[in-house]
């Protein structure tokens, strides 16, 4: 990634007119302009990241409550293709959660897709986010290329910044290994109603998006036995604590413990 690579703050309308187009060049849609810009001027939060002149990032959070406390919700983060697996997401969660403090806010709360095996990576082995719970097709039918034809299931992260959450597991355990791959397929084992062990693994695929080309039956059967396994461990009181991730292997994997 290019050093000259800056990350700033975007909060006026011409500045968050240039998003648009980005988001558009990722996902086909755009969050409207008044939106964005009546989120920044009241608690939200939008970064930049330029390469020189030209926005080749952006993460975009508001203000939000649940009942209990007060945190930063991290909605958007996108990246430029070309500029994809450069570490270029890292820098601009961490300068979030920068910003994010000095305006107050402790917690930063987000979703991504549990069968991304990068953001899975990211969110949790280098952020020490932890996978709270799991929503069952959270948006809806997405039309966009990344979420076109696969029900929108969602895995909900909580990131305290200045506490790091994420252990250090290098080694899959096999007999606590829950869902596993047997010739690409997924294989469930027998959940009881009780889940005994302290910890436990789940595999994914480590490129869904090219499986779904490929076999787009086959990466439905990913979602819905994940799906079963996540719902299992998150009603049992299990966390998302880490993931384990190889790229020179064709899957990866959750670690799970209460």
């Amino acid at each position: 990634m290019n050093s000259e690579i800056r990350i700033q703050q975007l909060v006026e309308k011409h500045e968050l007119e240039r998003v648009i187009s980005l988001e558009k060049e990722i996902w086909g849609n755009a969050t409207p302009v008044h939106q964005t810009y009546t989120t920044v001027k009241n608690g939200g939060l939008m970064l930049g990241a330029f390469d020189k002149d030209i926005l080749v990032g952006f993460s975009y959070g508001f203000a939000a409550y649940d009942g209990k406390e007060v945190y930063l919700y991290s909605h958007m983060l996108g990246i430029t293709p070309s500029y994809q697996k450069m570490g270029l997401g890292m820098k601009l969660k961490l300068k979030q959660a920068e910003i994010a403090e000095q305006m107050g806010y402790t917690k930063m709360k987000w979703t991504f897709d549990p069968l991304q095996s990068l953001n899975a990576y990211l969110n949790l082995a280098k952020l020490g986010a932890v996978g709270m719970t799991y929503k069952e097709n959270y948006y809806g039918e997405m039309k966009d290329g990344l979420n076109q034809g696969m029900p929108s299931d969602r895995m909900i992260i909580e990131w305290d910044w200045n506490r790091w959450s994420s252990v250090d597991v290098r080694k899959v355990v096999d007999d606590q290994l829950l869902l596993r791959e047997v010739n690409g397929n997924p294989v469930m084992v027998d959940i009881d109603q009780l889940l005994h062990e302290e910890e436990y693994f789940v595999t994914i695929p480590n490129n869904i998006l090219e499986l779904k080309k490929e076999d787009l039956q086959k990466a439905l059967e990913w979602r819905m036995k994940t799906r079963e396994v996540f719902l299992s461990l998150f009603k049992q009181g299990f966390k998302a604590k880490h993931f384990i991730r190889d790229s020179n292997r064709p899957f990866g994997y959750f670690y799970f413990s209460k």
